[in-house]
């Protein structure tokens, strides 16, 4: 079983997209515990900056809830529905990506009026052109009218969607599946439902088999539904499918000469994420022809890595790529020892991308308030460009604390997180074998007592230091495993 701390690049994005795919990896839980979902802030470097949250010990991106609805809001482009369970008030948004109308609700159509011609004289009906309204203002308005709200007040939905992150903090969540419940019971059952699941599957130990099996199951699924629609390579072979300036299928392609122009086929972003992160090419057409020889993957290909800060133009640039630099940095480079503000402003690299995104937040500023500024303003400001600096690496430091990647190292009196770093502050990253350092005081020796609740650790973590108050519970869960291997006695026979 692999701690959740513990996993590779590779196996982060295969538990992303498990919880992304898998119809079992969706949480079963109330409004409450959806708004105090935490997030996994290590998993944000291999995952690109996206979100991956964690119930107790399960991770997961979809939740499904039941509840009354008590508000309802129509805007331009979206509907947005409070939800309201008895724990507490959800947001629910709809969109017209986000969920497809039940067919259900449309009239079907009215029968013709008898008019005495002949069917087969009646013109059948013609589709319209696909120029009429061309150039109408009214049309294109029609065509993009406002959603309108499919419930009401008082009923009771059930709803199954991802969890997303307001600009404010809170968690909402998009619809995929949002359908009414006839049955009154239905809110009650799954409040039942999901502290039962709380209590027997999420707050266990994240099991590992759960993932391979879901994926061993989809890619048989996969396989027969492409061996299915995919003609024989036979057939390939005996077509004229080899000649100048026709697709092939790429597992046939490497057997071609490497001078001919072989047309590339567009992966998916799941299939170009399973070939970033695994260890094998897993694309559906290469597995599933074995006669095949496959071509060994390259070192660079088992771990994802994010993209270089040279290919990224300046007005794309945000402060969470920049942190996630910064917290790459620190993993390559200050694994077991402290560093301060002024190792991280002495990277060329890193003083280069935030050069770069200070003068695009200025630019960009300047061009949208279209004020004259003066030469002694100007001037002022290149002055200050030096502390945007000092004070985007200070930013980027207060988040990883708050997200509990890095702490204040032990010889720094703990201060206030919203108190600004100083060039004399050093941090530790937080680890595993850094945190089994501080366990002797709480744990005591390794005995033949069963091993500590992970969630007490946690709590006399941080009661006994306040640098330890945005730990994790997975790696204060790993730091145990760590300490207890460490120093378990040693028995002789």
């Amino acid at each position: 079983m692999l701690g959740l701390a513990s996993l590779s690049d590779s196996h982060v994005v295969q538990l992303y997209e498990w919880a992304e795919s898998s119809p079992s990896a969706v949480l079963a839980c109330t409004c409450r515990q959806i708004i105090r979902l935490p997030t996994i802030p290590h998993f944000s470097h291999a995952l690109g900056g996206q979100n991956l949250f964690l119930h107790h010990q399960t991770p997961g991106l979809f939740a499904h809830v039941c509840g009354m609805i008590v508000g309802v809001q129509p805007k331009d482009d979206h509907v947005a529905y409070e939800l309201d369970d008895g724990t507490a008030i959800l947001r629910i948004l709809v969109n017209r990506k986000s969920i497809q109308l039940d067919k259900t609700l449309h009239l079907p159509p009215a029968p013709d009026r008898p008019s005495g011609i002949p069917e087969c004289y009646r013109m059948p009906p013609q589709p319209k052109s696909s120029r009429s309204g061309y150039g109408d203002a009214s049309s294109s308005r029609s065509s993009l009218s406002p959603p309108q709200p499919r419930f009401n007040v008082a009923d009771i939905v059930t709803c199954v969607g991802r969890i997303q992150i307001a600009r404010n903090g809170d968690r909402f969540i998009v619809a995929k599946k949002l359908t009414i419940s006839r049955d009154l019971n239905d809110e009650s059952r799954h409040q039942i439902k999901a502290v039962e699941l709380e209590n027997n599957l999420y707050r266990q130990p994240f099991d590992w088999n759960r993932v391979q099996a879901d994926t061993k199951a989809s890619l048989t699924t996969q396989a027969t539904r492409n061996s299915l629609l995919r003609p024989s390579a036979r057939s390939l072979l005996t077509d004229a499918s080899l000649e100048e300036g026709v697709d092939v299928l790429p597992s046939l392609a490497s057997h071609r000469d490497k001078h001919e122009g072989i047309s590339d086929t567009r992966l998916t972003r799941d299939e170009a994420r399973k070939l970033l992160a695994s260890d094998t090419p897993s694309s559906p057409i290469a597995s599933s022809s074995a006669a095949i020889p496959v071509r060994p993957p390259s070192s660079g290909t088992t771990r994802r890595k994010l993209r270089s800060q040279a290919k990224i133009p300046d007005h794309s640039l945000t402060e969470s790529y920049f942190q996630l630099q910064l917290q790459h940095h620190v993993v390559q480079h200050y694994p077991h020892r402290p560093f301060a503000l002024s190792d991280l402003g002495a990277s060329a690299d890193l003083a280069s991308l935030a050069h770069r995104l200070v003068d695009a937040r200025m630019q960009s500023r300047s061009t949208t308030r279209r004020t004259h500024a003066t030469h002694s303003a100007a001037q002022a400001s290149t002055e200050q460009t030096a502390d945007k600096i000092r004070r985007l690496f200070e930013w980027a430091l207060r988040k990883m604390m708050h997200d509990g990647f890095i702490v204040l190292n032990a010889s720094t009196g703990p201060k206030s997180s919203s108190s600004g770093a100083t060039n004399s502050d050093s941090y530790r990253l937080v680890t595993p074998e850094y945190l089994s350092g501080f366990l002797r005081d709480i744990i005591g020796p390794v005995g033949s007592q069963p091993p500590p609740d992970h969630h007490h650790v946690l709590a006399r973590l941080r009661f006994l230091d306040e640098r330890f108050r945005f730990l994790n519970p997975p790696v204060v869960q790993d730091s145990i495993a760590v300490y207890l291997d460490r120093y378990a006695p040693i028995v002789l026979d």
